[in-house]
């Protein structure tokens, strides 16, 4: 509703309640009403964004908010160590912090993209204030997964970037995402082979035509080649306007989303990635929804197991680390290896993960054990937990939170390694030998 419609409704209020009144009462309130009504019609004054001409509120019309909020979760911080107390080796810091350090879009940080320009003589407007962020449910976390695993997409999520500028092509377009690419000539072989300077094509080979690829990031991103500050690397040959390169091995990885969020048309998920056959990498892929399907705006990597991908990111979270644990306990139970386990992690938080205090573990469970770092990592600290030891890094203090036996007590200068017996002191040398 426009202002002056608003002052008159008042006003007209006002003079109800005036009846009875002295005259001149009257009188000024009827100069106020025609002096409104003049400004009401006045050109100068505008009218209020979101309205028509009648002056009818239009809220969708307006801005919306647009702001990310942190997802839920604790900061890590480094480890370090000795024979004498946990040997805490990872230094990243961590995850889902509410206080929006990590994951959180910073004020300014986003570019514009395509579509989001105002136009011509739009006036500026603030931002209505968002909603805080929905938690996604079962059923929207499985469809991401989906999603997210599909050829076309999981490339996506094996690089670090702010914005899809950013992205590593290689890692996108790696195995083909997915595109179609009809068998090459004899004409184009040989040309291809010239320019490499070779005379066989030796492993297998991917192509792609440059408007394929426009079209691809263009649907994927909002961009096309051209405005991607990463180039792709490969063999380009102008006659035929394609991009090919060989490899004989592949990039594939499958991903596992335990959590996400979405606030307003922006989804951030958490996902982790097997490697094959453990978990290898952590990261929160933020999408955007656009009418074509999702949008693809940043990834951050989390952890990397085997820093290919980010060197500085070697400390997977406290939740990160139950989902190993749940994908050993698993692989003890079926003898399967590698795998997601179904519906959260169904670890029993009333008892110990190893059985340390009790038995001595032979150099071949260790060596079992010892395959995924952080397992042994895991086994290491469990024997100072055991024991009420309050570790220095905070990663450490959360994961043992979650067990019900655990209650530290004992900070590093307080605590006392005379209290392990036979079993725990043996264990704990070999862990540390088969680490080293």
């Amino acid at each position: 509703m426009g202002r002056g419609l608003r002052e008159r409704k008042d006003l007209r209020r006002k003079c109800r309640f005036t009846k009875g009144k002295a005259p001149w009462t009257m009188i000024i309130l009827a100069m106020a009403l025609t002096m409104s009504g003049l400004s009401a019609c006045n050109p100068a004054a505008g009218r209020a964004v979101g309205t028509d001409v009648q002056g009818t509120d239009h809220p969708e019309s307006g801005p919306e908010g647009d702001g990310m909020k942190g997802m839920d979760g604790s900061g890590e911080e480094g480890m370090d160590g000795s024979n004498e107390e946990p040997s805490e080796s990872y230094d990243t810091e961590g995850f889902y912090n509410p206080s929006g350090e990590s994951g959180k879009l910073e004020e300014g940080s986003e570019k514009p993209e395509a579509g989001d320009t105002k136009s011509e003589g739009e006036s500026a407007q603030p931002e209505a204030e968002s909603a805080a962020p929905r938690q996604l449910n079962e059923d929207e976390l499985r469809y991401f997964e989906k999603y997210l695993n599909r050829i076309d997409n999981y490339g996506f999520l094996l690089s670090e970037y702010k914005s899809p500028e950013y992205l590593d092509l290689n890692e996108v377009f790696y195995s083909g995402a997915g595109m179609d690419q009809p068998a090459m000539t004899g004409e184009e072989r040989g040309a291809f082979l010239k320019a490499v300077g070779q005379t066989e094509i030796m492993t297998d080979m991917v192509r792609l035509g440059k408007a394929q690829i426009d079209a691809f990031l263009a649907d994927k991103t909002g961009l096309t080649l051209d405005r991607m500050e990463t180039g792709l690397g490969w063999v380009y040959l102008p006659q035929y306007d394609r991009y090919y390169t060989e490899h004989g091995d592949t990039n594939i990885r499958s991903f596992f989303c335990p959590r996400g969020e979405v606030d307003g048309n922006r989804y951030r998920i958490w996902c982790l990635s097997d490697g094959y056959t453990q978990f290898t990498q952590e990261c929160i892929v933020t999408l955007k929804k656009v009418s074509s399907g999702y949008q693809f705006l940043s990834n951050e990597i989390i952890w990397d197991y085997h820093g290919y991908r980010k060197a500085d990111a070697s400390e997977p979270t406290a939740e990160a680390l139950h989902y190993i644990i749940s994908a050993y306990k698993r692989q003890l139970k079926e003898g399967t290896t590698g795998g997601y386990p179904a519906e959260g992690y169904p670890v029993d938080y009333g008892l110990p993960v190893f059985d340390s205090d009790s038995r001595y573990y032979t150099r071949e469970e260790m060596q079992q054990i010892s395959w995924a770092p952080e397992l042994t990592a895991v086994f290491r600290n469990e024997v100072y937990a055991r024991h009420g030891y309050i570790f220095k890094n905070d990663l450490w203090n959360d994961f043992f939170s979650a067990y019900t036996w655990y209650s530290g007590m004992y900070p590093a200068d307080k605590f006392d390694a005379g209290v392990f017996n036979e079993y725990e002191k043996a264990n704990l040398e070999l862990a540390v030998e088969l680490e080293q």
